[in-house]
């Protein structure tokens, strides 16, 4: 084997036990006011952390297709004929915003600030997307 070779291999060994002992004795120096530190640095981005709860619930609330039945049938929504500048009210983008990232949950502001909460989105949903814990989920994060 050849010189490089050898440093090459022993700078990749050194390089790997470095690493993985850093993370070990490191890892509590790093955890401490690392999580106050991305907050602080993402919150105006809206990158919010999610906890492992939310995680969980994650997949059961992006079900939605964007079919526009919960529009229709949303006591907000303006008739379909009335877009003279008018802002309409459409239930999908609570799932549109949730889907995306938490960037998008300011753009489901004015819709959870209307909202009513009679839940007739919610009956006519084909995929059973919870829109009402939707909502509640986003409302909870943007005033967090």
């Amino acid at each position: 084997m050849n010189r490089k070779k050898l440093a090459t291999y022993a700078f990749l060994v050194r390089f790997y036990f470095a690493h993985h002992l850093g993370r070990i004795w490191g890892s509590a120096r790093m955890q401490e006011g690392a999580r106050d530190k991305f907050l602080a640095n993402y919150r105006e981005d809206w990158i919010l952390p999610l906890t492992p709860e939310e995680r969980r619930v994650f997949p059961s609330l992006e079900a939605c297709v964007s079919c526009g039945l919960c529009t229709s049938e949303c006591l907000l929504a303006s008739p379909p004929g009335n877009l003279c500048g008018e802002i309409r009210v459409d239930p999908r983008i609570l799932a549109v915003a949730y889907a995306r990232s938490t960037p998008e949950f300011p753009a489901a502001r004015d819709l959870i600030k209307q909202c009513n909460d009679c839940g007739l989105c919610e009956e006519v949903c084909p995929t059973d997307t919870p829109l009402k814990k939707l909502a509640k989920f986003i409302a909870d994060k943007l005033a967090a």
